[in-house]
């Protein structure tokens, strides 16, 4: 898949998980920058200071100062039949999508991303390779499991550190997942939104950003984020 913006703005800290989430375009990672270094080969653009750059003459990049506890788990619905599409796209590809996007974004900033649905915790992996990786994982995700997402989710979120945020994106309403939420206040937890009835009509009943749907989430203690459809221009 390709990296999908999201309208959204995730401020992890280190041992507290995602502290904030406003409305708004990712700006930062929420990591602050503790130095800069000179810029080699491979680093994102975005990072040069150039400040600092224009002073010493040569390009210079900030560095972030993540620690070791700054951690996302992202879970995406991979439920039987919960892949809603028309003749632009799907539900499924846009919540690869958008996982990328987020899994790059704090990649490139020295946090651990796992997707823990298909892959056991990595640590101390360089930022390209573990992003070659997400890559691998995304491809392979299809809407043929028979387990709920909220099974999934208890399974998965077993291990977790307290210090982890785990980010979880559906289209397709889940009914047990506020009860699982509830659950996991240990955790600080995220919930991504799309809404099924932008790709068919038919699905607005169940579509994961139905306002009623969209509270009882907010009441389990998650903080969510319906994200709009973004079409393609013409």
């Amino acid at each position: 898949p390709a990296p999908l913006p999201v309208e959204v703005e995730l401020n992890p800290t280190a041992g507290s998980g995602i502290a904030e989430v406003e409305a708004g375009r990712v700006r930062g990672s929420g990591l602050e920058p503790h130095a800069v270094r000179e810029y080699v080969s491979g680093d994102p653009l975005r990072y040069i200071h150039w400040k600092s750059s224009a002073r010493r003459d040569t390009l210079m990049v900030k560095e972030f100062d993540t620690g070791t506890s700054v951690s996302l788990a992202i879970v995406v619905d991979n439920r039987k039949a919960t892949d809603v599409f028309d003749l632009e796209g799907s539900t499924l590809e846009t919540l690869c999508g958008h996982a990328l996007y987020l899994a790059e974004s704090y990649l490139e900033r020295g946090a651990e991303v796992t997707f823990p649905q298909y892959e056991k915790p990595t640590r101390g992996e360089h930022s390209e390779l573990r992003i070659r990786q997400v890559r691998e994982v995304l491809v392979d995700v299809q809407d043929d499991q028979i387990e709920s997402l909220s099974a999934q989710l208890l399974r998965v979120a077993a291990p977790l550190a307290e210090s982890t945020t785990v980010v979880i994106l559906l289209a397709v309403a889940d009914p047990d997942l506020p009860a699982t939420l509830t659950q996991l206040a240990h955790l600080q937890r995220v919930v991504l939104t799309l809404d099924a009835a932008e790709y068919d009509e038919k699905r607005a009943p169940g579509s994961a950003s139905h306002p009623a749907y969209l509270q009882e989430l907010e009441s389990a203690g998650a903080r969510v984020v319906p994200v709009a459809r973004r079409r393609r221009s013409s």
